[in-house]
């Protein structure tokens, strides 16, 4: 709109009075006349054209925008079961097509496995789309990489300004190199078709991630401050994004902020024509005013700051400051309104952050941060808890801005206050004596009611607003903690879970129903933590098993050597007292023997048992550096400073021979307790091993690179493992022959002797390998584990890593428990400060941290929730189904070999075989209950549907054909009636041409005829339900389109459903008012029965759903997935309830229980399983809380933060919960 010079948005009341009525006209029925309007206002003629150019141009990008609506919600929660009047957009089914060559080209793959290549790159699927730009998934054939690919979306059609504007952006990211910035790899043109390729970045958006409400206020600073700072790099480049937005923020695996498509950057210092003055560009709700306004000269590196305040603005509220029905609305607030303060959404967000935020969001350019490293600077002041610079804006300031941004409404404000003020005199005056007389009649009775109605009135807007804020308060700290236990941080999260229940204001009964599901469905992966106890002294070192630990105290008269018992309560064991200054002390490994080293070369050895007597001194010419007992205690090798080796008699006290020089400085050594076997590691390579100790012979002499470190025995000592300068080598100890080296791996534990754990130097991921005994297989991972640390203890069935906190300087780190059996954590990372020991003692996990002994059960602890009962189908394979009958005492299973099978849902015992489907090619794909529980039907790859007895299998009546010699036609679903009196069938065959027609079938269930059958479609039929009331038919299948159809005519009802991909799975809420279907692209997805068009969030899995079903009382959705996991969700929020349910193969079908207390599912692994859900907890609200406390060790402080709980604390609330 012009070109004006200040830096204020444009002032001018003429040109704001026709902007206004084009406004209100615009959204009149009749529209406005723009040529009236124009001669109406010719002073302004030129900007009121430019703005609406502008308009329009805005009207077009918006286009394409989709509303949002809600999850499915409880009638009486913020979100609506419908909402009809906010459809979403569904996604489209055909993409556009690109030029081909010589191969087979297009923008997109195609199913049935036909690739497409569009130049050097193999497109694998489309991921996003922005202003003028589709962006792909591909492969980049010559160098074998994943990459993203970026295409002009207009194709051949483009405009030289598109093109001239695409590879700007090319341009202005491919001289940014920053880890904080997505890199472009290649620029250039194919077949007429403009593109770049750029890194790929396998994360969601931030849009995804606010999707689920707020971040933590340290989260949203953190992560924006390493925004600013990747812009800030930018900015240094001469580029400014224009663009900054939650969509434009990708996040990688470890959570980091990647920057992407720069497609408005603009180059500081090179002049360009693409941005002409009045093009408006961006998206409304986080552009500056300048950019509002259509001023691109005036858009500087400091509307990159405004638009970055409003990514943090996002952050802290979950929505962006200005927010309309339509764009040019939503400008029209970034140019006159100031953004609501954040804390009147969220209170808890700190009043620092706060100002930072807004003094972002400032109008004028002057008064924003000047660049990205100061907002950088300020947000790093307030995440070390300084003071920061920004000063909050006083009220008398942010009126005199308003005024500024609107002269026209101030200067009617001002007349019409004065025009009050004095009309008001002037009618006090009149009305005085009236108001005398009639207050004169008022009762004392009636002013006292008029006073109680107002006060009544003004306690209930109060109670009102404070019920929405503390409602706001408790679903920002569920998403938190929902957040925390999905990432594997369970405890955290459970802390913010209770957290969040506290929060609960009374009468908000559906919210305390959903953090208590909550809370049970994530509570079953606590560890608990069994004790917290004060170490009395510095922590020294653990024995081998784990029994004992030792602490060190400076005493007046020497140091105080105090050996405890590890337990409940710690016992002390034996105190010594050293006169000389201590250097090291050594367990053995099961009689209960302490050696004790000074620096002085002095050795004493004490027992640990009845016996309080004690061996020694042991002299030695030099300090000891190693010491190990052999000979069931007998014997105690040492070497020291000197390397010489020395063999003592501990019953006498005498050294066996003498002194024996080693090869040279020793790094490590490791001696078998029962043969007396010593392994010798040197710094410079090599590794000796001696079997007779006082021969002065070297029994075998290997040369392997050094250092060398580590060294350990197997359990029956036939094999030592340790770490040299290559990686881990194993060998016999017979021989000293090499049994295999492990490249690049690290720190190896002995699990049993024929399984040995170790850790990457390069990728810090633990691995279990086999290494059978006959030597001829080699040695084979069994799993690896992304621990992303270090191995410190090991047992047989358990890891334990330590890692240190990213982005820490300070020592403090994780401590987690591995299962060496699955693979899988049974810990969630444990925050420790300064971990100085770790010990598996039994089944126990123990810790020493910063003074404290922590203790943790892992008895009866499983890696991942498992299973109450598996049936087991031998030498079947696939198991296609398994539903529950209705009373809920027998399950039936439906498998690949044409089997039915009836068991025992309590016992899982196999109760007999009831049908057969003989004829070649029978495999069950479908099998079912009737809903009296009385009759089971069979859909079979043979074409037939098939009725028969539940109580003894016979068949009932005739086979129900649905193919004939000549057109096979697989059963691939099948329905029963809620009534039980007519069933639904649909077909479809793998490898049929998408042309071919398949229809659905209603049959009659008592006399076997065909009653009723669909209009023909395309593609087979995967998926068939009934609505609970049973006048509708939902259906899905190949074609990517969910449909419904009125159960008695079977005509279609409404729009069809499309999806991106075949649908699988379909279900009807018990409300009947939403279906939930599951796709092949690994989202289940909630639509209206009434509008169909989709509802909220997506339900998410890694690979595709198989299957979808509700509970019986419609509060969760269950999930069956390739990605070999079943999930619970809340049907509420979208929000998973607990972890996922693991299988050793893709689950194919899932099933509630009819109390909806268990779960079924099946898989290719010939079981079908049974799960135990968990109830909402019923506790009182300050007893889980207390719970929470006490089995985690963590509390939260009044800023949400979550630290341990020392000894005190945690005994003082033990104390409470076990008080009556």
């Amino acid at each position: 709109m012009g070109n004006p010079t200040a830096e204020e948005p444009d002032t001018n009341p003429r040109l704001n009075a026709a902007i206004a009525r084009f406004l209100d006209e615009e959204a009149s029925e009749v529209g406005c006349d723009r040529a009236r309007l124009l001669d109406d206002f010719q002073e302004v003629r030129s900007d009121l054209q430019d703005f609406l150019g502008a308009h329009d141009r805005m009207n077009e990008l918006a286009a394409g925008l989709r509303p949002t609506t809600s999850v499915l919600g409880r009638p009486d929660a913020d979100a609506t079961l419908l909402n009809p009047s906010t459809p979403a957009k569904a996604p489209s089914r055909a993409p556009p097509t690109l030029p081909g060559t010589d191969r087979e080209e297009s923008s997109l793959p195609v199913a049935e496995g036909r690739v497409r290549y569009f130049g050097d790159y193999e497109l694998l699927e489309e991921i996003a789309r922005g202003g003028m730009g589709v962006v792909y998934r591909a492969r980049q054939v010559t160098l074998n990489r994943v990459v993203a690919v970026k295409m002009i979306l207009s194709g051949q059609l483009a405009s030289r300004q598109d093109i001239q504007r695409f590879r700007a952006e090319a341009e202005a990211a491919a001289h940014l190199d920053h880890p904080g910035i997505v890199p472009v790899h290649e620029v250039g043109e194919h077949n007429g078709q403009h593109y770049f390729s750029m890194g790929f970045v396998n994360g969601p958006s931030l849009t995804s991630e606010l999707s689920d409400g707020p971040l933590a206020p340290q989260r949203a600073a953190t992560l924006v401050r390493n925004v600013a700072e990747a812009v800030g790099y930018a900015h240094g480049k001469g580029v400014i994004h224009r663009d900054l937005k939650p969509g434009n923020i990708l996040l990688d695996q470890s959570g980091q902020p990647r920057i992407t498509d720069f497609g408005l950057a603009k180059r500081l210092r090179v002049e360009t024509s693409l941005t002409a003055t009045g093009q408006i560009l961006g998206t409304p709700s986080y552009m500056p005013p300048e950019q509002a306004a259509g001023r691109a000269d005036s858009v500087q590196v400091t509307a990159d700051v405004y638009s970055l305040g409003a990514v943090l603005y996002a952050c802290l509220t979950g929505r962006p400051p200005f927010q309309a029905a339509n764009p040019v609305e939503t400008m029209r607030q970034v140019l006159e309104q100031e953004p609501v303060p954040p804390r009147q959404f969220n209170p808890a967000i700190p009043k620092d952050l706060e100002t930072i935020c807004l003094k972002c969001l400032e109008k004028s350019r002057r008064r924003r941060y000047r660049s990205m490293r100061n907002l950088s600077a300020d947000l790093d002041r307030f995440l070390d808890g300084k003071p920061v610079e920004a000063r909050p804006i006083s009220s008398s300031a942010r009126v005199w801005r308003w005024c500024r941004r609107r002269p026209l409404v101030a200067s009617l404000s001002v007349l019409l206050i004065l025009s009050m003020v004095i009309g008001t005199t002037l009618s006090l005056r009149f009305a005085s004596r009236a108001d005398e007389r009639a207050d004169a009649a008022l009762t004392a009775e009636g002013l006292a009611t008029r006073r109680a109605v107002a006060e009544t009135a003004a306690r209930e807007e109060e109670r009102n607003q404070r019920l929405k804020a503390e409602q706001l308060a408790a679903r920002i700290a569920m998403n938190r903690g929902l957040d925390l236990c999905d990432r594997g941080e369970t405890h955290e999260g459970l802390l913010w879970l209770a957290h969040a229940l506290e929060s609960v204001p009374q009468g908000a009964d559906d919210l305390e129903q959903t953090i208590r599901s909550h809370l049970g469905a994530w509570g079953e992966r606590t560890r608990p933590i069994a004790a917290i106890q004060e170490l009395e002294g510095k922590f020294m070192t653990f024995s081998p098993d784990g029994r004992f630990i030792l602490t060190k105290t400076e005493k007046d008269n020497g140091v105080l050597l105090r050996v405890r018992s590890v337990g409940e309560p710690m016992k002390t064991v034996k105190d010594v007292l050293l006169m000389g200054e201590f250097r090291s002390a050594y367990f053995s490994q099961n009689e209960g023997i302490l050696a004790i080293a000074e620096e002085s070369g002095k050795l004493t050895v004490h027992s640990l048992g009845d016996d309080p007597s004690s061996a020694g001194p042991l002299m030695h010419a030099a300090a000891v550096d190693f010491a190990a007992f052999a000979g069931d205690g007998q014997r105690l090798l040492t070497i020291d400073a000197e390397s010489r080796l020395h063999n003592w008699d501990l019953a006498s006290g005498a050294m066996i021979g003498g002194p024996q020089q080693l090869s040279g400085a020793v790094t490590t050594a490791a001696v078998d307790g029962d043969t007396g076997l010593l392994v010798v590691g040197y710094q410079s390579g090599g590794v000796e091993l001696y079997a007779r100790i006082n021969g002065g012979e070297v029994d075998q002499q290997l040369q392997i690179p050094g250092p060398i470190h580590n060294i350990r025995f197997s359990a029956d000592g036939t094999r030592v493992a340790f770490d040299a300068g290559d990686g881990v080598h194993i060998l016999h100890v017979s021989d000293g022959s090499e049994i295999a080296v492990l490249n690049n791996q690290a720190n190896c534990y002995w699990l049993d002797p024929e399984t040995l754990a170790t850790v990457g130097r390069r990728d810090r991921r633990a691995r279990v390998w086999n290494l059978p005994s006959s030597d001829e297989a080699p040695p084979a991972v069994l799993r690896a584990l992304v621990t992303n640390g270090s191995l410190a203890a090991a047992a047989q069935n358990y890891l334990v890593s330590t890692s240190k906190m990213q982005g820490w300087t300070t020592q403090i780190g994780h401590v987690q428990v591995w299962s060496t059996e699955t693979g899988e954590p049974i810990t969630p990372p444990l925050p420790h400060e300064a971990i100085e020991g770790i010990s598996l003692n039994g089944s126990n996990l123990v810790t020493a941290s910063d003074g404290v002994l922590r203790v943790w059960s892992l008895k009866d602890q499983q890696a991942r929730m498992e299973p109450i009962l598996r049936m087991t189908h031998p030498n079947v394979g696939w198991v296609n189904s398994t539903e529950f009958s209705p009373d809920g005492s027998k399950l039936l299973t439906g498998t690949v070999d044409g089997t039915a099978r009836l068991w025992d849902s309590q016992s899982g015992e196999l109760l007999h075989d009831v049908i057969f489907h003989r004829k070649r090619g029978g495999e069950i794909r479908r099998a079912l209950f009737s809903p009296d529980g009385q009759m089971i039907v069979t859909a079979s790859h043979d074409g037939t549907v098939r009725l028969w007895n539940t109580s003894d299998g016979s068949p009932i009546g005739d086979p129900l054909p649905h193919s004939s010699p000549n057109d096979l036609r697989m059963v691939w679903s099948v329905a029963f009636h809620p009534e039980g009196k007519l069933l639904a069938t649909g077909t479809g065959s793998y490898g049929d041409p998408p042309e071919r027609e398949v229809w659905i079938r209603l049959w009659n269930v008592e006399t076997g005829e065909q009653v009723g059958r669909t209009e023909s479609m395309y593609g087979g039929v995967r998926c068939l339900a009934f609505s609970p009331d049973g006048e509708m038919l939902a259906s899905a299948g190949l074609d990517g389109n969910a449909r419904l159809w009125n159960a008695t005519t079977m005509e279609p009802i409404g729009p069809v459903m499309p999806h991106p991909a075949d649908v699988r799975a379909i279900a009807f809420h018990p409300s009947g008012g939403v279906v939930v279907t599951g796709c092949e692209d690994g989202l289940a997805r909630l639509w209206s029965v009434e509008t169909g068009q989709p509802l909220g969030v997506s339900l998410k899995h890694a690979q595709a759903i198989s299957c979808v079903t509700v509970s019986p009382d419609g509060e969760s959705i269950a999930t069956a997935s390739h990605d070999k996991t079943a999930r619970l969700w809340d049907a509420y929020s979208g929000q998973p309830l607990g972890g996922p349910l693991w299988h050793r193969a893709p689950a194919l079908w899932v099933s509630f229980h009819p109390d909806g207390t268990q779960l079924t599912t099946a898989s290719p692994d010939h079981l079908a399983r049974i799960w135990q859900l968990r109830p909402p907890v019923r506790e009182r609200v300050d007893q889980i809380s207390l719970c929470t406390e006490v089995t985690t060790g963590m509390t939260l402080d009044a800023d949400g933060t979550a630290r341990n709980l020392t000894p005190a604390e945690w005994e003082e609330r033990r104390a409470r919960l076990r008080s009556p």
